[in-house]
């Protein structure tokens, strides 16, 4: 899944004194029953589907009771429980007092390794399911969502990833409202439905049954009915086999699905020449709704996704939007290996396969585009999501330990730190070594629910000689390592002495850690700006770049061949997700490598810290209530220098003028202060727009007529935009004329790029006539399409404005806003609270953006979708960064969440670790 429960207690005493169950890694069972094969037949109504589950199993304990997961709303079908065909009694069929599991007791003459079938049926009602997980509808259509445990609202199932079985799925609906049926596998049968209850079940009636030969988990299965269109393309696999793409829609949407269609087949062709992995069914779909949790769903054969991960033309999306889709339909795609073939024991697994595909999406996305831009765009993400989660009372290790909703560990931690550690793995392996422990992993476990360690053993022992002992402790220790690094140079033996230093702060349930092995890339930059060859010991081959293993606390390499007056890069291409403090690091060093490392990554980060440095020496002027620091020459030199050098990529230039953001500025702080910050950062970035004024019009005149020829998403186009774009933004810091070129590009741009990058301006500035005009003409032309609508939502939620809370109160009464949607919660309500800290924390009244906030997330939690909920409460989760003013408000409502009576388990979990 591309980045996502029952109720909790009866009342506010309840939740208190008896806080839900803690699921513990150490408490591993195997399940009391292995079910091979499952039968489904769904007869399809909105408020009233039937769903008979035939499951054929073999016992797995001497227990005389057998418990199977069912959703609390389930209605159980009197008489239908048969085993072995033959009904079980009334008094061997009951519903645990939470009514979330079926208890069954199993006959005497049943006993371990017997094989059984037993049967089922219940009525659930999908119109009716707003936590959009099993069963629902999304407008008028069918879908499901079933990881990590919605298929249990389905039908009873033991609902776990270690139950893998084959599938038999028979869908029955009425043909002129659900005219296409969709399921797992491959059709094997269709036709006119006129069964025995086809009166009472409608007009019209068909039916479509689906096979899917390969056993999977049930949180794989999907179901799709609706009235919807698809365009189709083939690929021809590696061995000659055919396959049949398709991407479904609802009408009006299919001229939109071509880049969609196009990411699939160059993913396809990618993880056969990269991974030799082939796809294995007759047909691959994609199925594209507008209600959906998470980003998308990787089903078997039946992919179903947010539409904003499939829908793009270039009036309605813009470049991020583009790879974004190309990215996502990559990563749901490489999951039929990482993740379907081969899945994971248990949900404290959930990293072996998301952490592996986010990784193997992110090596894909690198050799579509610029590895540079992509790996820039990787750690920024981290940085804004992961580090801050890592430092926090949510921090957990990319394999957790223990949770009270899974549904809550669907993070930052698991997938971006995940495909970080697997990045480690592929940098100490190297590409062929990542590639044989890829290889024997896949022949050892194809069909298996296996563990991180039998990915590591897979990896250690097909490369010889291999030890990833110390490695292992990235699976189970959390928090993001502190790595100082101190050097000087010997003049006279030209040798660098570079010590290292580790260490790893305490995190909940954590207090002591272990070094971890830290592999650091490095090079040396020569005085004259050239790379140098150099050895690592006096015996060391020479070489131009190397990877240190740092693993213990302290550690020190000689680097022989280094003249005096060299720069080390260090870190390059983010080797490992620590953060770097270089002890050696002045202002003209970084200045030096901003000019000259060959490392396309460390010459932005370069900048990156060294603006950073800038941003917070003001940050503390503005505190002392000082006048800031103008920016010197030195510093402007070098960003003219950055700008105007046509041989580095246009992306790479466009993100040096993105300053650090202020959420990541506070998370450097020691005490978070957002007004400070913004106001620092504010006048860094005016400066730097008044003084490269020229600069900034020459980019906008060369890029703007550069542009000029027919559109397209290759790479050199995208980063001429986003020059562009970025110039023209820095130059609205200083010069009002560009309020009318923003306002005409947002009026003719010929492109959603264009036209949403002069929205952005606009928006995030001061209040002119241009800006209301803008925004009022981009919602009367856009008012029709959802998802043009929810990006104008957005960018309101996030400017960082005094009247921020205002906005966001009209902005949820807005006829474009649905709170029942998560993409529009998400937008405005996560565009708030998480994408705007100056706005969310400088509410007037003081708390008064908290109150809101929480009252929105008891809203969304009592309309039944704990899952969206709990993505929103996580904006509290770092109130102890701040003054103490701001810690009492937000723990008051912190507070106030947790005590409320029939809060689902998904909120209490992430309130209560937050108070903890």
């Amino acid at each position: 899944a591309a980045m996502a429960a029952e109720p909790a207690g009866e009342s506010a005493v309840a939740v208190k004194v008896q806080p839900p169950a803690v699921k513990r890694l150490a408490d591993y069972k195997e399940p009391a029953a292995w079910i091979e094969d499952v039968n489904l037949t769904f007869k399809l109504h909105p408020s009233a589907t039937r769903v008979r589950g035939v499951l054929k199993c073999r016992l797995n304990t001497d227990a005389p009771t057998l418990a199977l997961d069912i959703g609390a709303a389930t209605e159980l079908v009197d008489g239908s429980v048969l085993l072995n065909g033959v009904e079980l009694p009334a008094s061997s069929v009951t519903r645990e007092s939470s009514n979330t599991a079926l208890l069954l007791k199993l006959p005497a003459t049943l006993s371990r390794g017997d094989r059984f079938e037993l049967a089922t049926e219940v009525v659930i009602n999908p119109s009716a399911n707003k936590a959009l997980e099993g069963l629902y509808m999304s407008k008028d259509t069918f879908c499901t969502q079933c990881e990590a445990e919605g298929f249990r609202r389905i039908t009873p199932f033991i609902d776990r990833p270690d139950v893998m079985s084959t599938y038999t799925t028979t869908i029955i609906a009425e043909r002129s409202k659900f005219p296409v049926l969709l399921g797992n596998g491959n059709l094997v049968d269709r036709g006119r439905y006129d069964g025995a209850d086809a009166a009472e079940l409608g007009a019209d009636l068909h039916y479509a049954v689906f096979e899917d030969p390969w056993p999977k988990p049930a949180y794989l299965f999907a179901l799709v009915a609706g009235s919807l269109v698809h365009i189709e393309d083939s690929f021809r696999t590696m061995s000659g086999k055919d396959v049949a793409l398709r991407i479904y829609v609802r009408p009006g949407d299919e001229s939109k699905c071509e880049h969609a269609m196009e990411s699939l087949i160059k993913s396809m062709k990618w993880d056969e020449e990269i991974y030799g992995r082939e796809y294995d069914l007759d047909v691959f779909s994609i199925v594209a709704v507008d209600d959906f949790t998470m980003g998308a769903m990787e089903n078997k054969s039946l992919n179903i996704f947010n539409s904003k991960y499939v829908l793009a033309s270039r009036e309605t999306a813009t470049d991020v939007d583009f790879n974004n889709i190309e990215s996502v339909i990559a990563h749901e795609y490489f999951h039929n290996w990482t993740g379907n073939r081969v899945t994971c024991r248990d949900w404290f697994q959930l990293t072996l396969k998301e952490g592996i595909t986010v990784f193997r999406d992110q090596q894909f996305s690198a050799d579509m585009g610029s590895a540079a831009v992509v790996r820039i765009g990787n750690v920024l993400r981290l940085r804004a999501s992961q580090f801050p989660q890592d430092a926090g009372p949510m921090a957990h290790p990319i394999r957790p330990e223990s949770y009270i909703e899974i549904s809550n560990f669907y993070t930052a931690t698991v997938y971006q730190k995940g495909a970080e550690v697997n990045r480690m793995l592929y940098t100490l392996l190297g590409p062929d070594g990542f590639r044989r422990g890829t290889d024997l992993y896949f022949e050892r476990h194809d069909g298996q629910a296996v563990t991180c360690e039998d990915w590591l053993s897979a990896m250690a022992d097909a490369n010889a000689g291999v030890d990833l002992e110390q490695f292992k402790l990235w699976y189970s220790q959390a928090g993001t390592p502190v790595l100082k690094v101190d050097s000087r140079i010997d003049a006279s033996s030209r040798v660098a002495r570079v010590d290292f230093e580790q260490s790893l702060a305490a995190t909940p349930g954590q207090t002591t850690k272990k070094p971890v092995l830290i592999p650091v890339a490095l090079g040396v930059i020569g005085p004259d700006g050239k790379p140098v060859e150099f050895s690592v010991g006096a015996a060391g081959s020479k070489v131009l770049e190397t990877v240190l293993r740092v693993e213990h606390s302290r550690q020190t390499f000689e680097l022989h061949g280094v003249p005096q007056g060299s720069v080390l890069s260090v870190l390059r291409g983010f080797s490992a997700p620590v953060v770097l403090k270089r002890m050696d690091m002045t202002q003209e060093h970084a200045l030096f490598m901003m000019a000259n490392d060959v490392d396309e990554f460390n010459r932005w980060e370069a900048c990156q810290e060294l603006m950073t440095q800038l941003i917070l020496q003001n940050v503390e002027r503005v505190q002392l209530k000082l006048d800031m620091l103008p920016l010197g020459d030195a510093v402007i030199s070098a960003f003219e220098k950055s700008l105007t050098d046509d041989s580095v990529d246009a992306m790479l230039r466009a993100y040096v003028m993105a300053l650090p953001s202020e959420s990541v500025l506070l998370e450097i702080m020691q005490v978070a202060d957002p007004i400070a910050v913004h106001e620092a950062r504010g006048f860094v970035r005016q400066q730097l727009s008044t003084r490269l004024q020229r600069c900034l019009r020459n980019i906008v005149s060369a890029a703007g007529k550069a542009l000029e020829a027919t559109y397209s998403i290759d790479t050199l186009s995208q980063g001429r935009r986003a020059l562009r774009n970025a110039a023209l933004d820095m130059l609205y810091a200083s010069d009002p004329a560009t309020r009318s070129v923003c306002l005409e590009q947002v009026r003719t741009g010929n492109n959603m790029t264009d036209v949403l990058s002069a929205l952005a301006t606009l928006t995030f500035g001061p209040d002119c006539e241009e800006r209301e005009v803008a925004l009022a003409e981009f919602q009367a032309k856009w008012s029709h399409d959802y998802l043009v609508m929810d990006k104008w939502l957005r960018l309101q939620a996030s400017a960082p404005r005094r009247d921020a809370l205002d906005v966001v109160q009209r902005l949820v009464k807005n006829k474009a806003f649905d709170i029942g949607n998560p993409n529009n919660v998400y937008a405005v309500l996560g565009g708030f609270s998480m994408g705007n800290p100056f706005g969310f924390h400088s509410s007037v009244p003081a708390g008064a953006g908290y109150e809101f906030i929480a009252d929105q997330v008891l809203q969304i939690d009592a309309m039944g979708n704990p899952q969206v909920a709990a993505r929103i409460v996580s904006c509290f989760t770092r109130w102890r960064k701040f003054d103490q003013r701001a810690q009492q408000l937000m723990r008051a409502q912190l507070q106030r969440i947790r005590d409320t009576p029939n809060l689902s388990n998904d909120v209490f979990e992430i309130a209560d670790k937050s108070l903890s």
